[in-house]
């Protein structure tokens, strides 16, 4: 038996996939390769905004981020040909996850980290057992990324684990493996914090609610995901009982998270440490 964990950093900023990969889905362009998100000004959508890239410029630079994930995708095809000819793909659980995507000016922001938009929540899940998992089947339930460890400790067996009182997910290994559709939908909360200032979402059923707060201010936002996708319409004024309920819930959930948080530690990061996290997004 093994376990191997692998972080694959090509879709991270900057975007410079190896030839022919960063000019395949874009050709033709002449200028200055476009491989960084430009600089996020502020803090926190959607009080902050970013400037707009003109359109050749725009159009570069996602087709480097594309560029960067057939890469990517590539490189996993590789380890799962080594895989298969090790005789180790049959009976071997794969699982492609993300952390975070990226925005490119979706909400008028850039890169990662001032938002729970959707563009950077809404991030892939990919289970793959040849012999255990049915082929082809698409769960269109939202899974919460703390679902994630208690699903595969049970597919490895280990139920006692899964009483935990820490664990928040849920096991969903049997309703995979039976290809069940009568998936449990737990509400799903996001947050991201710089500071005081915090951004926090809560999504129920297809209704999403958005808390924003800055030092510019405070915003509720609510969108109907069901008919509108990208999050461009706030519903919050037309539907005053739908918010407050969805409030009182995320303050409910936010509350509970709160009183099971643990102290962190301190430490000293040194320069060097500090700016490779601020070349990947973590740190400004």
């Amino acid at each position: 038996d093994f376990f191997a964990y692998l972080h694959y950093m090509d879709t991270h900023a900057p975007y410079a996939p190896l030839h022919p990969y960063d000019t395949m889905y874009d050709p033709d362009y002449s200028g200055d390769p476009m491989t960084r998100v430009p600089i996020f000004p502020g803090s926190m959508l959607p009080f902050d905004e970013g400037q707009p890239l003109p359109a050749a410029q725009h159009r570069n630079l996602l087709a480097h981020y594309d560029g960067a994930i057939t890469y990517f995708d590539s490189a996993l095809g590789e380890l799962l040909s080594e895989l298969d000819g090790r005789g180790l793909g049959e009976n071997t659980l794969i699982v492609l996850v993300a952390d975070h995507g990226e925005e490119f000016f979706d909400h008028r922001g850039w890169g990662h980290g001032q938002s729970v938009y959707n563009e950077l929540i809404r991030v892939p899940l990919i289970m793959h057992l040849e012999d255990g998992l049915p082929g082809g089947f698409r769960v269109e339930t939202t899974i919460r990324q703390v679902d994630l460890l208690p699903t595969l400790l049970g597919a490895i067996g280990v139920e006692e684990t899964l009483e935990a009182t820490d664990f928040e997910g849920v096991n969903l290994w049997e309703f995979l493996v039976g290809g069940r559709e009568d998936w449990p939908e737990p509400a799903v909360l996001a947050e991201v914090f710089h500071g005081h200032q915090f951004s926090r979402a809560l999504k129920a059923g297809d209704h999403k609610l958005i808390h924003a707060k800055s030092a510019a201010g405070e915003r509720f936002m609510l969108f109907d995901l069901s008919e509108d996708p990208g999050e461009t319409r706030d519903v919050a004024e037309d539907r005053p009982d739908l918010l407050a309920s969805l409030r009182a819930r995320l303050n409910r959930l936010t509350d509970e998270a709160t009183s099971r948080r643990l102290d962190a530690g301190t430490t000293t990061i040194d320069d060097g440490t500090k700016e490779k996290l601020r070349a990947l997004g973590y740190i400004r």
